[in-house]
């Protein structure tokens, strides 16, 4: 294929590619082996791209900060991109980024100014940490991005503060949120988690690797009105009682790997 040739090209998934062997043509070769950077010149020569998988690409160590002419950029899909370890601050330049995910990547914080994204309205492989820790964007961020209707979180070991805890609550159009706490083991970051304040819009949830006994204080109906749809996988919880005992309009239940969990089925249902 020829870049150059590509000139409107709106749409290109490269997702799974092993970099080190596809065969490339651009005006100057006829079909060698290309290398990330050499990949990318390409790319950012498509003036025109809105989307661009390169989910599973396990040679991409880092985005290269060119990435910033892909001005009509929209969507950027890196999930499960094992060695990407870092995104480039010049990201912030895609101002019509509506979707970025990073799920699955080893990426330890993004820019810490994600919050001047303000069309995004889905974010995939976020990792909460303390601001205190981190130069990149933390909660308060994220707290600013108003169009975000889909959140995925990975809760780390850190403490936040309390004005991270209740950022999310400035999320109006948030309606799936999905929560993993896999490396949220101590009793002190569970607590943390029960503190979130999240908003009440949200109509699907997904809590993964939770390891308290009891669900979150948040998960009751006067908290979460409007949720129908909720998955709970690999959670050590003991019962799915709303903290206020009012009754659900649940109309998906996804339930995985729950050792602890004691329920009546009856009860449940009613």
């Amino acid at each position: 294929m020829k870049f150059v040739l590509l000139e409107s090209l709106r749409v290109l998934d490269l997702s799974n590619s092993k970099l080190s062997v596809m065969n490339v043509e651009d005006s100057n070769t006829a079909s060698s082996g290309i290398c990330v950077e050499e990949l990318f010149g390409m790319i950012t020569s498509l003036k025109r791209l809105a989307c661009l998988n390169l989910s599973g690409v396990q040679e991409l160590l880092e985005v290269p900060s060119s990435i910033k002419k892909l001005l009509n950029l929209q969507v950027l899909v890196l999930n499960g991109c094992t060695k990407l370890g870092k995104i480039p601050a010049k990201i912030t330049y895609l101002k019509r980024l509506v979707v970025l995910d990073i799920g699955s990547c080893p990426i330890k914080h993004l820019p810490w100014n994600l919050g001047s994204l303000s069309c995004l309205e889905e974010l995939s492989g976020f990792r909460v940490v303390s601001r205190a820790k981190t130069q990149g964007a933390t909660l308060l961020e994220l707290g600013k991005l108003a169009q975000l209707r889909v959140l995925r979180i990975a809760i780390c070991d850190d403490d936040i503060s309390k004005e991270e805890k209740k950022s999310l609550s400035s999320l109006k159009n948030l309606k799936v949120l999905a929560i993993d706490a896999a490396e949220a083991r101590s009793q002190e970051r569970l607590d943390m988690i029960d503190e979130l304040d999240l908003p009440p819009a949200i109509e699907e949830l997904y809590l993964r690797n939770y390891h308290a006994r009891k669900m979150p204080k948040w998960f009751s109906h006067s908290r979460l009105p409007k949720l129908h749809y909720l998955s709970i996988e690999d959670c050590e919880v003991e019962s799915l009682t709303d903290n206020h005992n009012r009754s659900w309009k649940i109309e998906g239940l996804y339930l995985k790997l729950l050792h602890m969990l004691d329920v009546d089925w009856d009860d449940l249902h009613n």
